[in-house]
């Protein structure tokens, strides 16, 4: 409800509820997010979502459009703590879970826009990279993105 949305805007509370995001960063109109199936992870769930969402989506808008420095910024930055992540690649099959779940629908947009945000994973990331191919290559992640995603770099 509100109040645990607390002062969020729009994209925070899509990426909490790990809604897909469309080419412009609205929720993506074929499906809503995930079920959590994270046993006993829950509360674990919950932070890393919370963090995705502080770490990751803040930077969206600098990323997709603001002054130059600003945008060098949020590319170190997201750089950074996908870096800081990249244990949490290698836990489990899917991220911090089992079998897929709303936190890889809130991780997948990000990581598909690194390319197109200039954002280059440097040697020693193949966990990131593994999962990446795995999530990039499920049909209903395939399905969701708009023509303008698909043709973004990969």
């Amino acid at each position: 409800g509100e109040s645990r949305q607390g002062g969020r805007g729009r994209r925070g509370q899509l990426a909490a509820r790990g809604d897909r995001l469309g080419a412009e960063g609205e929720p993506d109109p074929h499906g809503g997010g995930a079920l959590l199936v994270v046993e006993g992870g829950r509360a674990q769930a919950r932070v890393a979502a919370h963090r995705i969402e502080q770490d990751w989506y803040s930077l969206v808008p600098a990323l997709d459009g603001g002054e130059r420095r600003e945008e060098l910024r949020a590319r170190r930055l997201l750089l950074e703590t996908v870096l800081a992540s990249e244990p949490l690649f290698r836990v489990k099959p899917w991220f911090l879970a089992d079998q897929f779940s709303a936190l890889d629908a809130a991780v997948a947009p990000i990581l598909w826009r690194l390319p197109r945000w200039q954002v280059v994973l440097p040697d020693g990331t193949a966990s990131i990279e593994r999962y990446c191919r795995k999530v990039f290559a499920r049909p209903a992640f395939r399905a969701s993105l708009s023509e303008r995603e698909r043709e973004m770099p990969h």
